[in-house]
């Protein structure tokens, strides 16, 4: 077996070899497989080694590597010059073996051919907010508008690290010319986060600025005479965009003085009885000549530009011409007949119940009612010829629907009464009637035929039109009919109508005076008339007569 073989082979070669792998492992880590295989090629030249395989060399080399970092024994230099290479290879490595300390198996170093694939470095964390790489815009100066957006790239707090204070402002031209200007609106615009933010601020005739800041809003001046030092325009923060150049823009300068022209305001007819109507803009700078006729509603309304303005392009005349309709006479009405005003009222069929109150009024095609309370209160609408209400008064409107015209009186005040003051049900009674009568007679007491009643028993008695009131009322010899009536609430018991006849006077009791129904010159005792002294006079001579008489005889007695 060869030297070469046996640093190879041999089992306490194996071990010491291994120990000193573990006690090198830091230096070849440090040195690197390149220059281990160096020194093995040296030793190699220098007669230590013949010859080794591809694991030979690594051995050895770590060998040597591990000798070089651990003191070595003496060795006898002429015996070794009379030794085999290989024999000085095998002592000098257990040698250096027995020295070297033996290192933790955590810090062994995989051979070359053992080597694990390299892994990914590993990922950056992610940011805390979004930087500015993130924001881009685009701007329009056509119109002075755009968008300004933010990516997230994935930051923690998904906002900017610094927000953007936009300021959008608009100028007007003074003169002709660019300058000076005066400020025409300003609007703020807050970008702190991922999204897209638009904008647009039109200008009418001078200039628009998209400023920024980083801290507040720029607020502008009322005027400006030209480029101011506070003026921080959009595109100053290298922010990415794909339309580069100032955010600003200028009207052209021909605009200073333009006014625009605006169509007149139409109202077309609509049903008969309308008129339409056309009513020019008011526009600064701007005059309008109205020519109108509402019978046709043919118009012409020709604008043209005040002194000091004109309109854009070469026309300087703007003419709207049109109709809105002629003018169409509508049928008249007329409503025929009053409202009604009808009473609240007891409702005899129901205890205690009423009949509620209502207006009537007269319907007539194409005319509506509306009832209003004059003490106060929503109008009532009327749906149909009769309207409950509550006892009031109201005013009663007649109005004429599209297409008619109402004539005549269109307006009523109307009042409804409470006649249900007490509807208790009251007490049905049963009341008896009579009537008598007395003819003319004559004697010593002649009477004229009268008709008699109670005028006590709560009844009316009637004749025609004629209430008897008096126990006895005289009348003249016929026929009469008398009607017995009961109060509200009560029936008469029986017989309600009397037939009466009063005799003639007889013949024999001389000249009775003919009296009519009801005569006030009629005396209720005696039936005469004319003839008062007489009979009191004939009365008291019969009375005098008859006291003569009895005190002759008492005397004579």
């Amino acid at each position: 077996m060869s030297p070469t073989q046996r640093i190879q082979h041999s089992p306490s070669h194996s071990r010491a070899t291994s120990r000193r792998r573990i006690g090198a492992a830091t230096a070849r880590t440090a040195i690197g497989t390149a220059a281990a295989a160096a020194i093995a090629l040296v030793l190699v030249a220098g007669g230590l080694v013949t010859s080794a395989s591809a694991d030979d060399a690594d051995t050895t080399t770590t060998a040597v590597t591990t000798e070089a970092q651990t003191p070595a024994a003496p060795v006898d230099e002429a015996a070794a010059s009379e030794a085999p290479a290989s024999q000085v290879a095998t002592e000098v490595a257990p040698a250096a073996a027995a020295e070297a300390p033996a290192a933790p198996e955590a810090s062994v170093v995989t051979p070359s051919s053992e080597k694990a694939a390299p892994q990914s470095p590993p990922a950056e964390p992610a940011a805390a907010c979004i930087p500015d790489n993130g924001i881009s815009y685009v701007y329009n100066k056509a119109d002075n508008s755009g968008s300004i957006t933010v990516t997230d790239p994935g930051s923690v707090s998904g906002a900017l690290c610094t927000p953007l204070y936009i300021s959008l402002v608009t100028w007007n031209y003074t003169t002709d010319a660019t300058w000076p200007q005066t400020l025409d609106t300003a609007n703020y615009l807050f970008v702190d986060k991922a999204g897209t933010y638009p904008f647009t601020a039109p200008v009418t005739c001078g200039q628009g600025d998209v400023y920024v800041h980083r801290l507040h809003y720029i607020v502008p001046t009322a005027t400006i005479d030209g480029p101011q030092l506070w003026e921080d325009f959009l595109n100053t923060l290298g922010f990415s965009s794909t339309t580069p150049g100032y955010t600003a823009m200028l009207s052209p300068l021909d605009c200073f003085g333009e006014v625009t022209p605006v169509a007149p305001e139409l109202v077309k007819t609509g049903a008969c009885g309308t008129y339409g109507s056309v009513t020019p803009a008011v526009t600064e700078g701007v005059l309008y000549t109205t020519v109108f006729d509402d019978k046709t509603g043919a118009y012409t309304v020709t604008a043209t530009p005040a002194e000091g303005k004109h309109f854009a392009g070469d026309d300087q005349t703007v003419v709207y011409k049109g109709n809105v309709g002629a003018y169409v006479e509508c049928p008249t009405v007329k409503v025929e007949g009053d409202p009604e005003a009808v009473p609240q009222v007891c409702d005899t069929e129901n205890p205690d119940g009423v009949i509620s109150g209502y207006i009537t009024v007269v319907p007539v095609e194409g005319v509506s009612y509306s009832i209003h309370p004059l003490a106060g209160g929503a109008d009532i609408a009327v749906t149909s010829t009769t309207t409950p209400v509550v006892p009031g008064t109201y005013e009663v409107t007649a109005t004429a629907n599209p297409g008619v015209i109402l004539t005549g009186v269109t307006s009523w005040t109307r009042t409804v009464i409470n006649e249900a003051i007490s509807c208790d049900v009251p007490t049905l009674a049963f009341l008896s009637a009579a009537v008598g009568h007395i003819d003319p007679a004559c004697g010593v007491n002649p009477t004229n035929g009268a008709i008699t009643i109670d005028p006590t028993d709560g009844v009316t008695y009637s004749i025609g039109s004629q209430v008897l009131t008096a126990a006895r009322t005289t009348f003249a010899p016929g026929a009469y009919t008398v009607v017995a009536t009961a109060p509200e609430g009560d029936v008469i018991d029986g017989q309600s109508v009397f037939p009466v006849r009063i005799a003639s006077a007889p013949t024999d009791c001389g000249q009775l005076t003919t009296l009519a129904i009801g005569d006030p010159g009629t005396l209720a005792s005696t039936g005469f008339s004319g003839m008062p002294l007489y009979l009191g006079g004939s009365a008291l001579l019969l009375l005098l007569g008859g006291g003569l008489l009895v005190w002759s005889r008492r005397r004579s007695a």
